[in-house]
């Protein structure tokens, strides 16, 4: 296991795994975007190619 942005959170025994599993998760899912960012995202690509197509077709 590893690459990139792998890293590593210990747990001394089982009582700490629960705290280690929730940091963790927390961790690897805070960069996932928020859907409404994702929809604006790709509103703006339609418009790109909305304009793309509209330049295409006068020419």
């Amino acid at each position: 296991m590893g690459g990139t942005n792998a890293f590593l959170i210990a747990a001394n025994d089982f009582t700490d795994f629960g705290a280690a599993v929730k940091q963790k998760i927390g961790r690897e899912i805070n960069d996932v975007p928020e859907p409404g960012s994702l929809a604006l995202l790709g509103l703006g690509l339609a418009g790109l190619a909305a304009v793309a197509r509209r330049k295409q077709n006068q020419a």
